[in-house]
């Protein structure tokens, strides 16, 4: 049975087992938690993954990005196989996409960036300029994520030409950052 202290108890000099229990509010209700829960909770978790080389676009196709190098993942989140961000622990993500397209040759209609959990868009950019010239797009979403099922992807489509996604990890990258852990 974990072993209960006062604030008192707890000073400079002792030491933590992580068996210590300590009130921790939750979601508006006060919670008995072991000091090694709350470790457990204050991991960062945290994923950056980018292009290392340049993505072929098909006019009018959206395609999914393929992120083929891991910058870092703190945490085993990224499912390279996949090309997508899958979570163990249920929370709240701040997702950000950051993507540069270029047309090959002559000038793109419409350009359109999205983040997708489970398959559907919950953000989406769009530009309807013509344009010949390099286009960075960043997109960003705090997204709920189950700890299981759940994942997050990163799309890309260019209309009235072809080109390509600019690889390079200052270009076209992925991040997610847990900010809200919930159990």
């Amino acid at each position: 049975m974990a072993q209960t202290k006062t604030i008192s108890q707890l000073n400079a000099a002792g030491t933590l087992d992580g068996s210590e229990v300590l009130p921790v509010v939750q979601g508006g209700s006060t919670v008995k938690a072991t000091v090694a829960d709350i470790g457990a909770a204050a991991v960062t978790r945290a994923v950056r993954v980018y292009r290392s080389t340049n993505q072929s676009l098909t006019e009018g196709a959206t395609i999914d990005i393929t992120f083929d190098t891991v910058l870092y993942d703190t945490n085993g989140d990224w499912d390279s196989v996949n090309d997508r961000f899958q979570p163990k622990v249920a929370g709240y993500y701040y997702i950000v996409a950051n993507l540069n397209a270029q047309p090959t040759t002559g000038a793109t209609q419409h350009k359109y960036a999205y983040i997708r959990k489970n398959g559907s868009a919950v953000a989406q950019w769009d530009d309807n300029r013509d344009s010949t010239f390099r286009q960075t797009t960043l997109i960003t979403s705090t997204v709920y994520l189950n700890g299981t099922t759940d994942y997050v992807t990163t799309q890309y489509r260019m209309n009235g030409q072809n080109g390509n996604i600019i690889g390079g990890a200052q270009y076209s990258f992925f991040e997610a950052h847990l900010i809200g852990q919930t159990q």
